[in-house]
């Protein structure tokens, strides 16, 4: 198999994400000249190989996956730092929010999954997992 450089497949992936329709519009941070200034990217353009990485972390986590079995996947040493890494607080506090709200508005089954990738989305704003909601 051929080496690729890095910079040439996440040029690819960009583009498989671009035909894929991950062309939402997102708002960014980025600092020039020592200025933080915010713009607006399509989403796809933000998509790196670490994103793919850590997206498939997050999502095996919120399947329910053993986080052993993820750590030997990923490479890290101590559950603490793969709940780090996924942002797992952050997302345990979603799923207190949903849990704990009043029953007209309790999750189903089957909306649960759509408020994970929702926020999961939402947190592509700083770079991290996405796919298009």
């Amino acid at each position: 198999m051929p080496h690729l450089e890095d910079q040439v497949i996440n040029r690819y992936l960009k583009e498989i994400c671009k035909d894929a329709g991950i062309d939402d519009m997102v708002e960014i941070e980025v600092t020039n000249g020592g200025t933080p200034k915010k713009v607006w990217k399509p989403k796809y353009e933000l998509v790196h190989t670490h994103t793919a990485r850590r997206t498939g972390a997050t999502l095996m986590y919120l399947s329910g996956m053993d986080i052993y079995d993820i750590m030997k996947i990923t490479g890290h040493t101590s559950p603490a730092m793969l709940r780090k890494y996924i942002k797992a607080e952050q997302l345990k506090v979603v799923e207190k929010i949903c849990v704990h709200s009043s029953p007209c508005i309790r999750l189903s089954s089957y909306v649960w999954p759509h408020i994970q990738r929702s926020y999961a989305a939402e947190l592509s704003l700083s770079g991290w997992p996405f796919w298009k909601s």
